[in-house]
């Protein structure tokens, strides 16, 4: 379920972020691990499979918890936006409550559940184990000398290049329309924190205007935190830096078949 939070927000949050793209891009560090009986235990499509869903549950985990934050800070000033009395306000007090429970609970099952360490653990093992089948083929036809086997290893290695830098691109578009969203949705909000602003400075008072002035900015800040959790920006450079270098080696792979 935590996984399909994230992979569902990160599909319509996108959808409204298309247009501006950032260039200036970092490369990326990613240290991997040579666990040598990790290792032997797992083939690379189950440790790749084991670390995308422990890795969206982690990152779906603290969207999940993002999200709620925002339905706390609602129920916590509904009350004086709609200007309510108090008898009338203790159903969003009561679910405040359960919220910051259910918070706690999602953030306690988390630490113990290790749900970052086993997917950073399962990462590892696949990045270790990607081209090991490749690296194995690549021996055989040099110990062979055969130029057709040769041929054939060149052939799988520009079609395994090819998708990875399909996929990297693709990847970077996704994550570079959620950063954007993002930053639209920050400049929404000062637009109408500044409006509810100047209806204060007008004379012009009413209760409602605590959603543009606390809310709205207050979002947008929960919204920032989500996204730096999730390292959006830092994927989506690092995902457009490695579909570049990708595509750079298939321009060498063509240069050298042809």
């Amino acid at each position: 379920m935590l996984g399909l939070i994230y992979t569902q927000y990160l599909k319509i949050v996108a959808k409204f972020g298309v247009g501006r793209r950032k260039n200036t891009v970092h490369p990326p560090s990613l240290v991997l691990a040579q666990d040598e009986a990790d290792n032997a235990k797992f083939t690379y499509a189950e440790s790749d499979a084991k670390a995308l869903l422990y890795g969206n549950r982690y990152r779906g985990l603290g969207l999940a918890i993002g999200l709620l934050a925002i339905c706390v800070m609602f129920c916590a000033i509904a009350p004086y936006g709609f200007a309510l009395s108090h008898k009338d306000a203790w159903l969003f007090s009561i679910v405040e409550l359960g919220l910051l429970i259910v918070i706690s609970v999602l953030i306690l099952n988390g630490r113990l559940s290790r749900l970052r360490q086993e997917w950073i653990k399962f990462r590892r093992i696949a990045e270790a184990k990607r081209y090991e089948f490749l690296n194995e083929q690549i021996e055989l036809a040099r110990a062979s000398n055969d130029v057709a086997n040769m041929a054939q290893v060149a052939e799988s290695v520009r079609h395994i290049v090819d998708d990875q830098r399909a996929y990297n691109q693709s990847k970077a578009k996704l994550f570079h329309n959620v950063h954007h969203a993002g930053n639209l949705f920050s400049w929404a909000a000062l637009v109408l924190c500044i409006v509810g602003a100047g209806a204060h400075v007008t004379g012009y008072e009413a209760h409602w205007l605590i959603f543009l002035t606390i809310f709205a900015p207050a979002v947008a800040g929960i919204v920032h935190g989500i996204h730096s959790f999730l390292r959006i920006e830092e994927l989506a450079e690092a995902h457009e830096l490695t579909a570049e270098h990708l595509q750079e080696i298939l321009r060498k792979l063509d240069q050298i078949s042809g």
